[in-house]
C-alpha cells in the first residue's frame, strides 16, 4: 500500500499533451515519506485519453497504456 507508515500519496500537477488529433492528460503520482530528509519520489504516471486510464513508468509509458498499445 502506497500509503502505509504514514507516507503520503499525491499528485503532480496536469499536462496536456498533443498526441496526434487528440490531447492526452497526463500527471505524476508522487509518494512523500516520513521523514524531513526524505525527497518526495515519482512513483508512476498516469494518463487519460478518451476516458481511458493508463499507468506506467514514466509520460510515455502511461501515454501507450491509455491509447491501449
Amino acid at each position: 500500500m502506497l500509503d502505509a507508515n504514514g507516507s503520503q500519496v499525491g499528485f503532480g500537477p496536469m499536462t496536456m499533451v498533443p498526441v496526434g488529433d487528440g490531447i492526452v492528460w497526463v500527471r505524476p503520482l508522487i509518494v512523500s515519506g516520513t521523514s524531513a530528509t526524505t525527497a518526495p519520489r515519482v512513483y508512476s504516471v498516469v494518463a487519460v485519453a478518451n476516458g481511458i486510464v493508463g499507468e506506467g513508468a514514466d509520460a510515455a509509458g502511461a501515454v501507450a497504456a491509455a491509447l491501449g498499445g
